[in-house]
């Protein structure tokens, strides 16, 4: 006689101890219980054994879902735990403590230091002021014979002289070439002075060592003017010159003459700006005539090149 399995309403045969699609025990069997199959045998698929194919009208049969393998279970992390003897608050630094030798070794040696320089420095200066000690060295008696034989030192013996010392400040001096006053160093014309020269020629201004030197006017007898500088008794550096006629000159001057750049003009009104040399037009100039023709470009020796 046919029965159904109670789990999935499955027929079973008669002499069909298991469910064939769940495994669920046939107890419609007479006799005793037949020994379960194991997992593994109840988990097969059943669409896969030959007869067990669903007909069609029938009911599509129970398939049983595959178990997994138990996850594992989540085991706790242990806990940190913090050493009983160990102590994490923070604390100040401690400050180191000073030997007492650096405190005081160190101005202890900075004094004998300072005595040690003044000792030094006192006796130096005691040496200094002792008579017994020669302040210059003992010369080879190899060259003081060669000085004693030398007809240098024979022959020629230094000058001595019982003349005062000459005249120093303001004086007036007489001489064969003018009468001088002014400034005197030595016996000697320095500094700021007047002479009136025999010849009726004056000079006023400045003195170096007897000479013309520094800035000074000068006067001729016949009208001539110069004012400007001087050095070694010549006409130097930057000076103005008249002549009676009325010309006039205006520039440059080295060693006594006009040389570098000047501007001369001539009574009749003509003008030349430009080179000199050694008191003559040389190089590039313009001079602009009395009739306003103008001639700019090279001259030599006075006249015009180009």
């Amino acid at each position: 006689m046919a029965s159904f399995c109670k789990t999935c309403d499955t027929k079973l045969d008669e002499n069909t101890p298991f469910c064939p699609v769940c495994g669920t025990e046939n107890d419609t069997l007479p006799g005793p219980a037949p020994q379960q199959q194991p997992l593994q045998q109840q988990y097969s698929p059943p669409l896969q054994q030959p007869g067990l194919q669903p007909q069609p009208g029938q009911q599509p049969q129970y398939q049983p879902q595959p178990q997994y393998p138990p996850q594992p279970q989540y085991q706790p992390q242990p806990q940190y735990q913090q050493p009983a003897n160990v102590n994490y608050t923070s604390a100040a630094p401690q400050k180191k403590k000073v030997s007492p030798l650096i405190i005081f070794g160190i101005p202890i040696a900075v004094i004998i230091v300072i005595a040690a320089v003044v000792f030094l420095f006192g006796l130096r200066g005691q040496n200094r002021n002792d008579p017994t000690i020669e302040e210059n060295p003992v010369i080879s008696t190899d060259i003081t014979d060669t000085i004693e034989n030398s007809s240098e030192a024979t022959d020629n013996p230094p000058e001595v002289t019982d003349n005062p010392p000459e005249e120093t400040g303001v004086f007036t001096k007489e001489y064969d070439f003018g009468t001088y006053t002014g400034d005197l160093v030595n016996g000697l014309r320095h500094g700021n002075g007047f002479i009136q020269f025999t010849n009726g020629d004056t000079y006023d201004g400045e003195w170096k060592d007897d000479k013309k030197d520094g800035h000074g006017y000068y006067t001729w007898l016949n009208g001539e003017t110069y004012d400007g500088g001087w050095k070694d008794d010549k006409k130097d550096s930057y000076g103005f010159y008249t002549w009676p006629n009325g010309d006039t000159y205006e520039g440059d001057y080295v060693n006594g003459s006009m040389h570098g750049y000047g501007v001369l003009k001539w009574s009749n009104g003509a003008i030349y700006e430009g080179n000199f040399e050694a008191g003559l037009i040389q190089g590039y100039g313009i001079m602009t005539y009395a009739d306003g023709s103008i001639s700019e470009g090279e001259w030599e020796n006075g006249a015009f090149v180009e």
